[in-house]
């Protein structure tokens, strides 16, 4: 009997999106993929996929009604809850959305709201990549308490949940507190038109006194980050692809692509109806607690109030 082909949807084809869809092409079972992009050239850009991929560019979201086995959000935070309303409409069996959620803290839990009776989980994917299961597994005992994260990299606006996520998921625990008062004062627009980015450091404490001290360099384009506890560290440089623990083990590590962990991941969420990204509760109270703090560091900079915090 031949197997039903899945029905997927991704909404937003920037980088990420376009490495979702490479994730999709490597698939060898059927699927009808659905695609959309307000921008108009997507209208004329042509793809390359085998036989078993029937693709088909979507023109009206509102207008777009499907049961759908997977729904990948990847467009930008602004306006992703309203996406979210609309795409609502369609019977949908599996959620994955890009982050930063959303722009308000009245955004994300109305996102919340919306999907919490959802299978829906937040692509922040360390979670995912067995180098950084392995570090976890080879810790010690002691590595749900009080345990040091910090981290030297750029875009520290963007990337911080990366890192805040890893120290909630090595120390099982939640943000408490954020604290932005080493944060530059000066944002200025990142490579993304809208959107803003600043530098300096961000101090992160979680319900257990774990903490993570996040740090903006100049330049840096992968990060190097240190995970410690009063027995033991790892040093893990993402730019030269290796780990140390202080006793002397040593791991290398290869950082997969992006494609290579979606692939991973939603042959998972097929499989077993799970995967290892965080899921969307599991994030929702740290993302809040980010884009407050953020939201009011840069009300204090700017001396005016805003409602969406310009970020993604």
């Amino acid at each position: 009997m031949k197997k039903k082909s899945k029905n997927i949807l991704v909404v937003g084809l920037g980088n990420l999106g376009f490495n979702y869809l490479k994730a999709i092409f490597s698939f060898s079972f059927n699927i009808n993929l659905f695609i959309f992009d307000k921008k108009s050239e997507l209208k004329n850009q042509k793809f390359k996929y085998a036989k078993n991929i029937k693709l088909f560019k979507v023109n009206d979201l509102e207008k777009f009604n499907r049961n759908l086995d997977l729904v990948i959000v990847s467009t930008t935070a602004n306006k992703r809850l309203d996406l979210i309303k609309i795409l609502k409409r369609n019977k949908v069996k599996y959620w994955i959305l890009e982050k930063l959620l959303e722009q308000n803290v009245a955004s994300t839990n109305s996102m919340y709201k919306n999907l919490k009776e959802e299978k829906c989980w937040v692509n922040i994917p360390r979670r995912a990549m067995k180098e950084y299961n392995y570090i976890k597994q080879n810790f010690n005992n002691e590595i749900k308490t009080n345990l040091e994260l910090s981290m030297n990299g750029d875009r520290i606006i963007t990337n911080s949940i990366h890192f805040i996520d890893l120290l909630c998921w090595f120390s099982n625990s939640e943000v408490k507190i954020i604290d932005t008062t080493k944060l530059k004062k000066k944002w200025v627009e990142s490579k993304r038109k809208g959107f803003y980015e600043t530098g300096g450091t961000l101090k992160v404490i979680l319900k257990n006194k774990s903490q993570a001290i996040l740090k903006a360099g100049n330049k840096v384009k992968k990060s190097d980050i240190i995970i410690s506890n009063k027995l033991i560290s790892w040093t893990i440089s993402e730019r030269n692809f290796n780990a140390f623990r202080s006793d002397g083990l040593k791991i290398k590590m290869r950082l997969p692509l992006v494609s290579e962990v979606m692939k991973k991941v939603i042959t998972d969420i097929f499989t077993n109806k799970d995967c290892s990204l965080p899921s969307l509760k599991e994030v929702i109270k740290n993302h809040n607690v980010l884009i407050k703090s953020l939201k009011k560091h840069w009300i204090n900079c700017k001396k005016k109030n805003i409602v969406n915090l310009p970020v993604t």
